[in-house]
């Protein structure tokens, strides 16, 4: 199987279509940094309609609506506070390409 590669995005619009040529659609960042990121919103409100866990660590949830129909949201936690850096965003976009690569 192939590595999975993070492709950053200027147009996420289409980015997030299911003929935006992407295998899976990861989101990284803390508890409600998509809220107003319509189809990721819609699925991740779902999700913590059954899950109280779904907005930490990393999840996968099946999204038809989004590129390659997968939806991987993996949390950073807080990102105001001193001891938070970059570090933070790699190690969870590492555990979601992890988590798409088992799937």
């Amino acid at each position: 199987m192939a590595q999975p590669q993070l492709v950053p995005v200027s147009d996420l619009a289409a980015a997030l279509t299911p003929a935006g040529g992407f295998d899976a659609v990861i989101a990284v960042g803390p508890k409600g940094a998509f809220d107003s990121v319509g189809p990721i919103a819609e699925i991740l409100v779902r999700a913590a309609a059954i899950d109280a866990t779904s907005s930490t660590g990393v999840h996968l949830h099946a999204a038809p609506e989004l590129a390659g129909g997968r939806l991987i949201p993996a949390a950073t936690g807080p990102l105001h506070r001193d001891q938070a850096d970059v570090r933070c965003i790699g190690a969870a976009a590492g555990s979601a390409m992890v988590r798409a690569r088992a799937a």
